[in-house]
């Protein structure tokens, strides 16, 4: 075999030397391989060790017995050996025909590692190493990374037509290590890319999610015009080419899109833990309801007038669309609803905004906003330095005095309206809720004798003002 590098020195865990030693004791041939061999040469330290042999998946279970392994994918030649960790151990295959885009309709398993390698996704990914032999990169993917490049195994047309998803892992990595997409691979993408149409919804939405959590997501977005990501997302594709012209943008509203997500690796106003998935996803989509929304002056000038709302609602289609979970996909179109509401630097405004979103939403929020006026022009920055930072000071004076702004903070509750002899029911609820939003506007104290004073003088008003007394806090 060819392409050999025996001065390369790559540091595998104890645990995983050990499972290749066995396997070389019995006499077969074994390797760590794919991205454990890339995060290494790139000088990072791997999450998983995958390690292939031309042992066949019974001589696997043979040699660390049956208690030490698990069955994890016969079918495909993969066994999880767990001695001193987990290590899926994998023989040398050969894939048939992806009749479906998707999966290969056989798996052969086969003696030489050159064969299981020319079937992998990516250079960088085809990489094999023995602690005794060294490196073995049959198609220069070291040579790629040094390059920062993504480049496909052999033909990219066939690598992306045996699975289409491949597109959207090519993306992935540009996006994780900021390597750039080799033109003909690119190329290949393009001419490919219905095959995306056969991939589940929900491999399509875990690849976007990677993605848009990448460090350069926005410059693997952006490539080739955001070809791939349009495609995927549809929505996007409508946000291409639609011109703001108005005084706070100077981008198209994909292109604003793509700049706002890219901030989330930048701005640092914010606390950084609160940039999340969930902050991520909604910067993604927080403005593709802006092509439905927009209206032109007499001026001249483009507005979008409602566009939150617009965006919200279409982004809860595209998260259904993509499989994402209910939990996941009600914060995030809540951020989006919520993404131009106008923050007053009060602490009624802070409590009556905690109460709608809580603690952990409101921050996220507030980043999403960092992130989103940035990709903006200076005069929206200048308003969000006048708002928004001042607001989030206030918010945390809120928070340091622990003020009320939840039901559960008042000093009074149900059983306390019970035992000053008033009946359970809607009206001791709309009372309580009347209570907090006193409270939150700081027109009544929080404390139990002047919150009991307050709820009678509201049990006698009720039947001529019980509208006054429902939350329906304004920021």
């Amino acid at each position: 075999m060819s392409a050999f590098r025996h001065e390369c020195v790559v540091a595998i865990p104890n645990a995983a030397q050990k499972v290749i030693a066995y396997l070389e004791a019995a006499g077969f041939q074994a390797y760590i391989v794919g991205g454990c061999v890339r995060d290494s040469l790139m000088g990072k330290v791997p999450h998983d060790w995958d390690i292939c042999t031309n042992a066949l998946p019974d001589d696997v279970i043979r040699i660390f017995g049956t208690n030490n392994t698990i069955p994890t994918g016969l079918k495909h030649g993969t066994v999880t050996v767990n001695d001193g960790g987990q290590y899926e151990v994998t023989t040398f295959r050969i894939d048939g025909k992806y009749l479906d885009g998707r999966h290969p309709d056989s798996v052969r398993f086969v003696r030489s590692l050159a064969e299981d390698l020319a079937r992998r996704d990516f250079t960088i990914n085809a990489m094999a190493y023995n602690p005794a032999t060294g490196l073995v990169d049959i198609f220069g993917g070291e040579n790629d990374i040094q390059k920062g490049v993504i480049r496909a195994v052999g033909e990219p047309r066939k690598r992306f037509q045996e699975d289409a998803l491949r597109i959207l892992r090519a993306v992935r990595f540009s996006a994780k290590l900021g390597f750039a997409i080799e033109s003909q691979t690119y190329e290949a993408m393009g001419r490919e890319i219905c095959g995306l149409d056969k991939v589940s919804a929900e491999r399509i939405g875990s690849e976007i999610l990677q993605i848009v959590t990448a460090t350069f997501a926005k410059q693997a977005l952006s490539a080739h015009n955001g070809m791939v990501i349009r495609y995927v997302i549809p929505e996007l594709e409508m946000c291409y080419g639609v011109e703001q012209n108005n005084r706070y943008h100077h981008e198209d509203v994909f292109y604003h899109i793509l700049s706002a997500l890219g901030n989330a690796e930048t701005c640092h106003q914010f606390p950084d833990e609160w940039a999340d998935p969930c902050v991520r996803m909604a910067l993604l989509l927080h403005d593709i309801g802006k092509p439905d929304a927009k209206t032109t002056d007499e001026n001249g000038f483009d507005h979008f007038y409602g566009h939150a709302k617009i965006s919200a609602e279409k982004a809860k289609k595209v998260l259904s669309r993509l499989r994402c979970g209910n939990e996941f996909l009600n914060t995030v179109v809540e951020l989006i609803a919520n993404h131009d509401a106008e923050f007053v630097p009060t602490k009624p405004c802070a409590r009556r905004f905690l109460n709608k979103l809580g603690v952990v939403q409101l921050h996220r929020l507030l980043k999403l906003r960092e992130c989103d006026n940035r990709a903006h022009t200076s005069a929206a920055w200048v308003k969000f330095n006048n708002q928004t930072v001042p607001f989030a000071e206030v918010l945390q004076q809120v928070l340091d005095e622990e003020s009320a702004f939840k039901l559960k903070d008042l000093a009074i509750n149900g059983k306390d309206l019970i035992a000053a002899g008033y009946k359970p029911g809607k009206d001791m609820g709309r009372v309580l809720d009347a209570l907090l939003e006193e409270v939150i506007n700081e027109q009544i104290q929080n404390d139990k004798a002047t919150l009991l004073h307050r709820a009678k003088a509201l049990y006698l008003e009720w039947p001529m003002s019980q509208s006054r007394y429902t939350n329906t806090a304004k920021a």
